[in-house]
């Protein structure tokens, strides 16, 4: 009758629960991102070890 299409398997009930609730793999990384550029922002030099 039809197939679906992008779906996902999932390893565990729980990854699949956290991918359901806290959003996708881009909304991941997006988070990582901002994550990394708020830190840069905070300490600067002391993160990326420039003199």
């Amino acid at each position: 009758m039809g197939y679906v299409q992008n779906s996902k398997d999932y390893k565990t009930e729980e990854e699949k629960m956290k991918f359901i609730l806290f959003g996708g793999i881009a909304q991941t990384k997006g988070q990582k991102a901002f994550n990394l550029c708020q830190a840069v922002s905070a300490d600067g030099v002391e993160i990326l070890g420039c003199n």
